[in-house]
């Protein structure tokens, strides 16, 4: 197997099928990023439009290397990009570490909010304005979520039991940061909250990066009519226990997000191109390191809370 599921690539070799997701013929020397899966296109759940659900779908650095398919891996000098693979073309001036983690960072962020935003009745992302948005996780996708939830008009409060990622919530635009285990005083997550929307009527929004306990306490807080969406590592720790009773009398949606969609991708290639001017996205890349030094990367990834890039030389 080849790890590595998200990059930022330069086109040397395209047959005259291949297509960019905007209908451009690929060509070499293009700058280009990647879906993190590969869809068929044809099942139930594709025509649907979930294609990260795909009954035969396959994802990019999981997949045990096989003679059709030997360059899975974005951890390699080149990648085979299969049909089936949306490809976005990307701008020559956008920095490398701001584009690398589009497919797996941005693009989910971008999708966990889309979901979020398509259950509440709102026409899109930047209908989040004047809403509390809640970020459980201020991982790398819980950041992003963060600085674009902000740019849509929403004020963020970020949950997060280290105060030195509470803390770096800030620069991606958090307005306020709690810690899940503080049941009282000032960083408890009711107190916070209550700051931020003291009518208690803006809070619709929860999004849980870090675990189904998280969900769970989401639920509670969102008021009525509000969303809360899991995604990422979210999946992970057992079953999310929550109350039918305030399911149902309190309106709250649960949803999920596996992986980002087509449009998704799109979307967030255009965001990055002009938000890392004004985020330090960039900064999510903690480092990068040459392909060579591969096993460096990988203990480095152990230990490091950032992304650690590979530079192929």
């Amino acid at each position: 197997m080849v790890p590595g599921g998200s990059a930022v690539g330069q086109v040397v070799e395209a047959d005259e099928h291949a297509r960019a997701h905007d209908g451009r013929r690929l060509r070499p020397g293009m700058r280009v990023v990647w879906s993190g899966t590969v869809a068929c296109g044809r099942c139930v759940p594709c025509h649907r439009g979930l294609t990260s659900a795909c009954v035969s779908g396959e994802r990019y650095g999981e997949e045990r290397t096989r003679r059709s398919w030997q360059l899975s891996g974005t951890v390699a000098s080149h990648v085979h990009l299969r049909r089936g693979t949306t490809v976005v073309v990307v701008a020559d001036d956008v920095p490398a570490a701001v584009l690398a983690p589009v497919a797996g960072v941005t693009a989910t962020a971008a999708e966990v909010l889309h979901r979020a935003s398509s259950v509440l009745g709102l026409s899109g992302v930047p209908s989040l304005a004047g809403q509390v948005v809640v970020v459980s996780g201020a991982g790398a996708v819980g950041l992003v979520a963060t600085a674009m939830a902000t740019d849509a008009g929403a004020r963020v409060v970020v949950v997060d039991p280290e105060e030195a990622r509470r803390e770096r919530s800030r620069a991606f635009g958090a307005v306020a940061v709690a810690d899940p285990g503080a049941e009282t005083g000032p960083h408890a997550l009711s107190r916070v909250i209550a700051s931020v929307d003291r009518s208690g009527r803006h809070r619709t929004v929860g999004l849980a990066f870090d675990g189904v306990a998280a969900a769970s306490a989401l639920v509670e807080r969102v008021a009525v009519g509000g969303v809360v969406v899991l995604a990422g590592a979210a999946a992970r720790g057992g079953e999310v226990g929550v109350s039918g009773a305030r399911l149902v009398e309190g309106l709250v949606t649960v949803g999920g997000v596996r992986d980002a969609e087509p449009e998704r991708l799109d979307s967030s290639v255009a965001w990055a191109t002009e938000a890392w001017r004004r985020w330090p996205l960039g900064s999510l890349v903690g480092g990068t390191i040459p392909l060579a030094e591969v096993g460096t990367v990988l203990a480095a990834a152990d230990v490091d809370d950032r992304l650690v890039g590979v530079e192929p030389g």
